[in-house]
């Protein structure tokens, strides 16, 4: 009981230990599938899942169910805590760093690329047209602005316009939010499934402002003479201040808002059909329309490999070839590499044996090291001088070395 009411009172030990509960559950499954000998390698692969699955599910859960909780007690009339605005801000931003952390870390979403691009091994483009990142950001800006105008004002403090306004934008916002998740969770992965706890944990945060609007707002009736006098604005005002309408008219201002947007981007040179473009004009995912070029392979672990990888006008790609059944760019220095070790093998088999052993044990984590072309640039001139000793053996060992180098990585 006394547990109980220090939980109740500190709400944020309640999310940790929820988390910590999940991650445990997580934790003793994984001694069930894997099973572990003796007492250290039990504790330690518990507390490692514990950890990890507390960080990465337990506290998004944790927090998906604090908000509901809240949103529930509002809707009852019942109090939050001051605190609450706090935790809506950094909740909002732990869904934003999850969501954009698992689409770049599990899906290797490269947000830069649009469909017709070709990518490279496990990477995949853009769910969103990379034209349309501007009409994206406005409403982005809208519903954060909206948001802040709406959780950090007390109701009444706002004139009514610009709190139906705020509305507006919110829901605008999260009608990004929803269309975006249809577009991204795509269910590869069981995993995917976690890209819908930010959806719902904005829908509640959105539900519970408004509705603390409508529920804080008191109308003050000796100032509401002063339009009397004027039928229409009487009429209008007498719409704007009945706060149980807030939410519908929020909602029947958001075309208008949107169309204002297009409008005045429009004036930059954004077409209107980015609207629709934004999630259509892309690859991959649930709402595209288009068809993307087939991936190519780079076998991340092998330095020359990755270096073919680098931009066109410094590695100089030859031709396509092929390693271990996928496609992969060859340039020069790659095929130079692979001829090198053809030799060795065949000559000194041995001391390729013992030359692998060592380039697997230091050379194959800096391989994976490299993710990006300028990298690739610095591994290939790096590897220049190594390539100029490996073609001198090649020219020392074999009677038509160039037939050797040209024929590396055909069928």
């Amino acid at each position: 009981m006394q547990l109980f009411d220090f939980t109740n009172k500190h709400p944020s030990v309640t999310r940790v230990l929820l988390a910590l509960t999940v991650g445990f559950i997580a934790g003793v499954g994984s001694l069930v599938l894997e099973p572990q000998t003796g007492i250290v390698g039990i504790l330690g692969m518990l507390a490692l899942v514990t950890v990890i699955v507390a960080i990465a599910v337990g506290y998004p859960v944790a927090l998906t169910v604090s908000h509901l909780v809240r949103t529930t007690k509002v809707l009852r009339g019942k109090p939050i805590p001051p605190s609450d605005a706090g935790l809506d801000v950094w909740t909002l931003f732990v869904a934003g760093v999850y969501e954009i952390g698992y689409l770049t870390g599990f899906k290797e979403v490269e947000f830069r690329a649009d469909w017709h691009v070709q990518l490279v091994n496990s990477q995949t483009h853009t769910p969103i047209f990379t034209q349309s990142w501007p009409l994206i950001m406005v409403v982005l800006l809208l519903f954060v602005a909206g948001f802040f105008a709406l959780r950090f004002n007390e109701a009444g403090a706002l004139p009514p316009l610009i709190t139906v306004l705020s509305i507006a934008a919110v829901y605008l916002g999260t009608a990004l939010a929803v269309v975006w998740t249809i577009q991204i969770v795509t269910f590869t992965n069981k995993a995917d499934a976690m890209l819908i706890l930010p959806l719902v944990v904005l829908l509640a945060i959105v539900v519970k402002v408004v509705a603390l609007q409508v529920r804080n707002f008191e109308v003050e009736i000796d100032r509401r003479g002063r339009v009397e006098n004027s039928r229409v604005l009487g009429k209008l005002d007498s719409v704007l201040v009945d706060a149980k309408r807030w939410p519908l008219l929020g909602l029947a201002f958001v075309l208008p808002l949107l169309g204002l947007i297009v409008g005045v981007l429009a004036l930059f040179g954004q077409s209107p059909s980015l609207v629709v473009r934004a999630f259509t004009e892309t690859a991959e995912w649930n709402l595209s329309t288009e068809v993307a070029p087939q991936n190519v392979f780079f076998d991340e672990h092998y330095l020359c490999t990755v270096a073919a990888g680098g931009h066109r006008s410094v590695v100089k790609p030859l031709r396509m070839g092929r390693r271990h059944g996928n496609p992969v760019v060859v340039n020069r220095q790659l095929m130079v590499a692979n001829a090198f070790e053809q030799v060795l093998e065949e000559r000194v088999p041995r001391t390729h044996r013992v030359i692998r052993g060592l380039y697997d044990r230091y050379g194959l984590p800096v391989a994976k090291l490299i993710r990006s072309r300028w990298v690739a640039d610095l591994v290939w001139v790096l590897m220049k001088p190594a390539e100029w000793i490996f073609l001198a053996v090649i020219y020392l060992t074999d009677r038509h070395p160039e037939d050797r180098i040209a024929v590396q990585y055909t069928a």
